[in-house]
C-alpha cells in the first residue's frame, strides 16, 4: 500500500509538472499573478498593469475600453479576491481563457459574489495579457472559498483557417438560428459537451439539464458582435459585442463568447457570458 500511494504521488506530480509546461497552464499563471497582484497593489493597479492596450470591460452591460475607464476610477477601491476553476488554452499558446468565483470584502465580511470570466492574448512583447474581462454577480456559493485547483478543457481543438471576419459571420448565422429555430435548438446545434452559460443572478450552468432549462424560459437573443480575434492556431477565438432579447428592450446588455474548433469542420460554443445593461 506504501509503495502504491508513492507512485501515485509521483504520478501525480508528473502530471502536474506536465500540465505547468502546456500553453493552459501558463492561462492559469499569468491569472492567478492578476489576482495576487490585486491583493499586493490594490485593485485599480493591479488591471492597468495586466491589460492590453485594446482589453475591454463591461460596466453595466456596456463594452467599454479597459484603460481610459480604470483610469477615470478612484484609486480606492474594494479588494476583490478571485480565482481560476476552469481554464482552456489554444494549441499556439497565444491565447487562452480563465473563471472562477469572486467576492469582496467590506469591514470584515464579504458583501458581494459572482463569477469572473478573462480572455488572455499574447502580445508583441511575449507578455500575456487580458483583452477582456467580464463578470456576473450572484448569490455566495458553497462552499465559499477560491479553489486551489483548476478543471482543464478535455476536447481537444483542431487547427482552422478561419479569421476573425469568419468567427463573425459565424455570430450573425447564430442569431439567425435562434430566430428561425428557437434558443434551445439552437445552441443544441453549437454547444460543446464542455459549455459553461453564465447568466447574472445564477450559479454558472455546466450540465445539459440546467442549459436545457434556462434556455427553454429564455426570450429569443439577439446578438451584435463588436470585436473577434481567432488563435494563431486557428483552435480558439472570442467575440464580444451586445445582445437584446426579441420584444423586450429592457431585456438587453453585452456579451462575451468563446468558441472552439473542436471538430475537423465545426465550432463549438464553450462560454457565454451575459452581463445585463441593467446590472452591476
Amino acid at each position: 500500500m506504501r509503495l502504491f500511494c508513492c507512485a501515485a504521488a509521483v504520478l501525480l506530480a508528473s502530471s502536474l509538472s506536465t500540465l505547468a509546461q502546456k500553453p493552459v497552464g501558463a492561462i492559469v499563471a499569468a491569472e492567478r499573478k492578476f489576482a495576487k497582484s490585486a491583493a499586493e497593489l490594490g485593485t485599480k493597479a493591479a488591471f492597468l498593469s495586466n491589460m492590453a492596450d485594446s482589453a475591454v470591460v463591461f460596466p453595466k452591460g456596456k463594452p467599454t475600453l479597459a484603460r481610459p475607464y480604470w483610469l477615470a476610477t478612484p484609486d480606492h477601491q474594494p479588494t476583490i479576491t478571485w480565482g481560476p476553476e476552469f481554464a482552456d488554452a489554444a494549441s499556439s499558446g497565444d491565447m487562452g481563457y480563465t473563471t472562477g468565483p469572486w467576492y469582496i470584502e467590506a469591514g470584515g465580511k464579504r458583501v458581494a459574489h459572482g463569477h469572473y470570466h478573462t480572455v488572455w492574448v499574447r502580445q508583441p512583447d511575449q507578455q500575456l495579457k487580458f483583452v477582456a474581462d467580464i463578470g456576473v454577480q450572484h448569490a455566495a456559493p458553497e462552499p465559499d472559498s477560491i479553489p486551489t485547483t483548476v478543471a482543464y478543457a478535455t476536447a481537444p481543438g483542431h487547427a482552422s483557417k478561419d479569421q476573425s471576419a469568419d468567427i463573425m459571420t459565424l455570430e450573425r448565422q447564430f442569431t439567425a438560428a435562434i430566430r428561425a429555430k428557437g434558443m434551445a435548438k439552437a445552441y443544441a446545434a453549437v454547444m460543446s459537451s464542455e459549455a459553461r452559460l453564465n447568466r447574472p443572478d445564477q450559479f454558472p450552468l455546466t450540465t445539459p439539464q440546467l442549459q436545457r432549462q434556462n434556455l427553454a424560459a429564455q426570450a429569443p437573443l439577439k446578438f451584435q458582435p463588436m470585436r473577434s480575434q481567432v488563435s494563431q492556431a486557428g483552435d480558439l477565438a472570442y467575440t464580444y459585442g451586445t445582445y437584446q432579447a426579441d420584444q423586450q428592450a429592457t431585456n438587453s446588455g453585452a456579451y462575451l463568447h468563446i468558441w472552439k474548433h473542436e471538430t475537423a469542420k465545426h465550432w463549438r460554443l464553450v462560454l457565454e457570458v451575459l452581463n445585463p445593461s441593467a446590472g452591476k
